[in-house]
């Protein structure tokens, strides 16, 4: 007979689910106080991921949070990265050493202006340093890069030093946060950074917005510059009226795409703009020439690749769904190739951030909801499958969007419902290895069993939940990369 040991574990830890076959689908929401949105979410290597939130009672009143939750949306651990000062996160990336670097900005007191803000924390959130970089006016960070020497670039803008109004303000630290150099592009009008990516040279790429330069109204300013925050190159994007780069990448070819959105090219009120370059910077084709959304705003937030190079576009639009702005995700190929597209809300507001292609090839889509949960704006994740479709209702916080139960016929778990223990009888050659038991609330949060009684080695134990209130809860159970999870009502 196969021995087999149990673990009793209080808090998510390891492996939160087996990636299946087929891409797992749930929305979920995410918040306290009453304003909450989401600046960016990260997919680690367990399989799950970790959300990159603001929060306030007050409009402008925030709180920093990171959360990780596993691949069904289930929160592991919270935590909030300010306590005091005001603070504002915009972008954040995972470090080689699994923490994680985060960009935006604080004001910490009255009289006082805000300042470019960088915090690194390790892999469990917790704070490790904290910088703030700018003048005696505002300044800005609006999202972050790792560069290949381990140092992080902070991209946004800055009133304090430039030409004039605002201008595009980078800033290189080492990864102990200390500053290598800052630089400052611009002319005498409003110019801003928004987003970056490195280039195959290991040269920084700088997405940015100019009312200073180029055609007209607004453009879109590409910049190109060497370690040392030198420009090699740049060009000015965009026609007579307004046109806005929201998020830029690097593409396979060496080229680039960048998305946001224009007013110009025939536009009615904002089309979704995608421009497509080769790599020698050569124009191969842009939308909205061939498409867009709906007959209201389109407006693209951000661009990810999938593992077949296309292009995964989210944002929002007002032209299509239940009303006010909807959340939107569209897979599009090279010269505007349409895969799937999908648009996801309610009669209230709804955006997205991000979106990008998870690891079982489903897509992870997150932002904000004022349509969604009990706050007045909530964290709005949503999981879909490989084809932009998601199922089901959008749950509050966190739940489960399991079967009741999942257990094979050689795991018994009774009397369910129950008022005090649960019995749970295996057949040890079904488990072999450790066994680990998750008990979770209905909020997702993980429970600390106060006891177990049984042996191991029979196979056949019971669980003590009389301390517990009565009410709906999860138990999960892990061995050896399978994974069996079932409902467990508790009623004294």
């Amino acid at each position: 007979m196969k021995r087999f040991a149990i673990s009793i574990i209080g808090l998510f830890v390891g492996l939160s689910s087996v990636l299946a076959q087929v891409p797992v689908k749930w929305q979920k929401t995410y918040g306290e106080g009453l304003y909450n949105s989401g600046s960016g979410i990260i997919q680690t290597e367990d399989g799950g991921y970790v959300i990159l939130s603001n929060s306030g009672s007050e409009v402008g009143n925030t709180k920093i949070h990171l959360v990780k939750i596993d691949t069904l949306g289930i929160i592991q651990w919270e935590r909030i990265v300010n306590n005091t000062d005001l603070k504002w996160a915009s972008d954040f990336k995972q470090t080689s050493d699994k923490g994680f670097i985060i960009t935006g900005s604080v004001y910490s007191n009255i009289g006082r202006s805000y300042d470019l803000l960088l915090i690194k924390t390790d892999s469990a959130g917790n704070t490790e340093w904290e910088k703030e970089v700018g003048g005696a006016s505002w300044d800005f960070g609006q999202t972050v890069l790792i560069t290949p020497d381990s140092a992080f670039l902070s991209i946004g803008k800055t009133y304090s030093y430039g030409a004039g109004d605002a201008d595009v303000y980078i800033v290189k630290t080492n990864f102990a946060g200390d500053t290598l150099w800052t630089r400052t592009f611009g002319g005498d009008s409003l110019d801003f950074g928004t987003s970056g990516d490195i280039a195959p040279d290991s040269n920084y790429m700088i997405a940015a917005n100019t009312r200073s330069f180029g055609h007209g109204d607004q453009d879109a300013w590409i910049l190109k510059l060497n370690t040392d925050g030198d420009t090699l190159w740049s060009c000015f994007y965009g026609d007579t009226l307004e046109d806005c780069v929201n998020s830029f990448r690097t593409t396979p070819d060496k080229g680039f795409v960048f998305v946001g959105y224009t007013r110009s090219y025939g536009a009615q009120l904002t089309e979704t703009w995608l421009m497509r370059y080769d790599s020698n910077y050569n124009y191969i084709w842009k939308l909205p020439e061939f498409w867009n959304i709906g007959p209201g705003e389109d407006v693209a937030n951000c661009v990810t690749l999938n593992d077949s190079a296309q292009y995964v576009i989210s944002g929002y639009t007002t032209g299509a769904g239940h009303g006010g702005r909807e959340m939107f995700v569209a897979i599009i190929g090279d010269i505007n190739f349409y895969k799937y597209g999908n648009t996801f809300g309610t009669p209230e507001n709804e955006e997205a951030t991000m979106a990008f292609q998870t690891r079982d090839k489903g897509y992870l889509i997150s932002g904000y909801t004022a349509g969604f949960g009990p706050s007045n704006t909530n964290v709005y994740v949503i999981k879909t499958g490989s084809n932009a479709v998601t199922e089901g209702t959008c749950d509050y916080t966190v739940g489960t969007d399991e079967p009741a139960s999942d257990l094979p016929i050689d795991i018994m778990v009774y009397p369910n419902p129950t008022s005090d223990f649960l019995n749970v009888q295996l057949n040890p050659s079904v488990i072999a290895g450790t066994l680990q038991i998750i008990l979770y609330d209905i909020s997702g949060r993980a429970l600390q069993i106060p006891s177990i009684n049984g042996s191991p080695s029979s196979g056949q134990f019971s669980v003590d939940l009389r301390s517990l209130k009565s009410g709906l809860y999860f138990m999960d159970m892990r061995c050896n990369g399978k994974r069996w999870t079932t409902r467990v009502i508790l009623q004294h």
